[in-house]
């Protein structure tokens, strides 16, 4: 029998229940081929941390080879200003090793809104004149990945041409963009308030 999964720190995992009419070698095999696939996801042993770094550098290195984080918005009120963003990204600090992870800002699209309804951006729905600050907002949020600072490193900024919606951006970037084994699903608005 194959020895159980290990992940990259913490217990020994119980292995996968077997699959309906799946015999044991093919069983062997299944977890065989998922512990390859994972292995390249453990982040190499650092070579010359301090040793009372060693701890924190590692976790830090581990959790930015596993973890991407998935960060949505799409049209507010305030735009172009990039302020609600940045303090959300700025948050990543209260989480040790969050602000090395790649991250991925997901711009979803809009939808024309009439004069009479008005703007309704919880629908994605925008009047024609907020348009052009919407457009301007991504390209600040561009800009701040193009320079790298603070929790913007590592950044990559994706413009959905049309209305997806929060779980279809999502989707999305799951499927288009992401690398690593687990995800971060972070909303514009929502930040981190304690380490």
């Amino acid at each position: 029998m194959a020895p159980p999964l290990q992940p990259a720190s913490g217990p020994s995992l119980p292995p996968p229940p077997p699959l309906p009419s799946e015999s044991a070698e093919e069983r062997q095999a299944r977890i065989a081929l998922i512990q390859a696939k994972w292995a390249s996801h453990r982040a190499p042993p650092p070579q010359h941390a301090a040793p009372s770094s060693l701890h924190a550098f590692s976790s830090s290195s581990r959790l930015a080879h596993r973890l991407t984080i998935i960060l949505t918005t799409s049209p507010v009120r305030s735009n172009p200003d990039t302020l609600l963003l940045r303090r959300v990204v700025h948050s990543f600090s209260l989480v040790p090793g969050l602000s090395q992870c790649p991250k991925i800002v997901v711009c979803d699209g809009f939808r024309l809104a009439s004069q009479q309804s008005g703007s309704r951006y919880k629908k994605g729905k925008i009047l024609q004149e907020e348009v052009s600050n919407y457009h301007a907002f991504i390209e600040n949020v561009k800009q701040l990945a193009e320079n790298g600072e603070g929790g913007f490193k590592d950044m990559r900024v994706e413009k959905l041409e049309e209305r997806m919606g929060f779980a279809g951006a999502v989707h999305r970037a799951c499927c288009a963009w992401v690398e690593t084994p687990f995800v971060l699903v972070v909303q514009h608005d929502r930040l981190f308030m304690t380490r």
